[in-house]
C-alpha cells in the first residue's frame, strides 16, 4: 500500500522481491497476452508492459471485501437458479426440459464467445512479441521508437525496413499523415456496398464543441443490459491504463470497453457507455459481476467527473442530478 501511495512511476522495479511480485508474475503468465487495444498488434500486451495492470491494482486495492468476484458469482448463481425455478415451475415435460436446455446453451455460448476472443489474442502474442522486437532493433538503427509509427510499414517491406529503417522515413511520414487524416474524420456508422470515400466523412470536432453534456435534471434512456440500481458520482475514463482515480461507489462512464477494462468493473458501482448492446463486452462483464449497466447512451461520456447519476439497469434509464 505504501509503494502504491508513492505513485506508479517505477512500480515495476519496486515490487521485485515483494509479496506482490510472485502473484503478479502468475497473473501475467496466465493473462498477460491480454492488453489495452489488444487487437492492434502495435499495442503491447500486459506481459510486455504491465503498467496498465498495476494501474488497475492501484484502483482495486480500495475495493471493500464484499465486492470480491467470487462472492458476486455465488450470489448470481443463486439468483439464476431461483429465476429458472420460477420460470419452469408451471411448465410440463418436455417443454420444461427445453427451456432449461436453452438456458444452459445460452450460458455456454456466452462463455464460448469470450473464450474464442481470448484464444485469438493468445495466438497473436508470439507475433506481437516478434514484431515489437524487430521494431526495437530497427530503432537502434535509426528507426522510429514509437511502435505505431513502425507499424506503418507493410509486411512485404518489413525485412528491408529492419535492415535500413532510415530509408523508410518518408514512407512512414506519409502513411502516418494519412492515419491522422482518417482519425480526424468521423466514419459512417454503417454503409452498403463499398465504404464511402473518406473525403466525404465529416471532420471530428473537439468534444466540447460537438457533444454538449446532458444538463442537470435530464433523464436519459439506453439499452438495459444488467439489472439493478445504483447512484453515485460519474468517473469518465478514456483509457483503462489511466483510471484517473476511480473510487469504489463511482459510476464508470466511457465510450466503449474491451477486456482490458474488466478490472475497473470491480471498483465501479455501475457502468454506462456511449455505445454497446446486450452482447457487448461491457454488458457481459456487468452481468457477470452483478453491477447495473446501461449501453448506447449518446453523449454520456461528455459528462464532467463528479456529476451525480442514478442508474437503473432494469429499465435503461439514467437520471442526472
Amino acid at each position: 500500500m505504501a509503494m502504491f501511495d508513492a505513485g506508479l512511476d517505477g512500480m515495476s522495479d519496486r515490487i521485485t522481491g515483494t509479496a506482490l511480485d510472485e502473484p503478479l508474475q502468475r497473473f501475467l503468465a496466465r493473462f498477460g497476452h491480454r492488453g489495452n487495444d489488444e487487437y492492434e498488434l502495435a499495442a503491447p500486451a500486459w506481459v510486455m508492459d504491465p503498467r496498465p495492470v498495476l494501474a488497475a491494482i492501484d484502483r482495486l486495492r480500495h475495493v471493500p471485501d464484499e465486492r470480491a468476484p467470487n462472492l458476486a458469482m455465488t450470489r448470481l448463481a443463486a439468483d439464476r437458479a431461483a429465476a429458472e425455478a420460477e420460470t419452469t415451475r408451471d411448465l410440463r415435460w418436455p417443454r420444461r426440459a427445453l427451456v432449461l436446455r436453452a438456458a444452459a446453451v445460452s450460458r455456454a455460448g456466452s462463455v464460448g464467445r469470450e473464450r474464442a476472443k481470448d484464444i485469438l489474442v493468445l495466438e497473436n502474442l508470439g507475433v506481437r512479441r516478434a514484431l515489437h522486437e524487430l521494431v526495437r532493433r530497427a530503432a537502434e538503427r535509426g528507426g522510429p521508437t514509437d511502435p505505431r509509427l513502425a507499424f506503418c510499414v507493410t509486411i512485404d517491406e518489413l525485412q528491408r525496413f529492419v535492415a535500413d529503417p532510415a530509408s523508410f522515413a518518408d514512407v512512414i511520414a506519409e502513411r502516418a499523415a494519412l492515419e491522422r487524416y482518417l482519425n480526424d474524420r468521423e466514419p459512417p456508422i454503417w454503409f452498403e456496398g463499398h465504404i464511402p470515400d473518406p473525403q466525404t466523412w465529416p471532420v471530428r470536432r473537439p468534444p466540447d464543441t460537438t457533444r454538449a453534456a446532458p444538463p442537470s435534471g435530464t433523464q436519459l434512456s439506453g439499452i438495459a443490459v444488467s439489472g439493478g440500481v445504483a447512484a453515485g458520482p460519474a468517473r469518465v475514463i478514456a483509457d483503462p491504463g489511466d483510471p484517473r482515480g476511480l473510487e469504489p461507489g463511482e459510476i464508470l462512464v466511457c465510450a466503449i470497453t474491451d477486456p482490458s477494462w474488466t478490472p475497473l468493473f470491480l471498483v465501479a458501482a455501475a457502468v454506462v457507455c456511449d455505445t454497446g448492446a446486450m452482447q457487448s463486452h461491457a454488458s457481459i462483464v456487468a452481468r457477470e459481476l452483478g453491477i447495473p449497466g446501461v449501453m448506447s447512451v449518446l453523449n454520456i461520456a461528455a459528462l464532467a467527473d463528479g456529476t451525480w447519476l442514478e442508474i437503473d439497469g432494469n429499465t435503461g434509464t439514467i437520471h442526472i442530478r
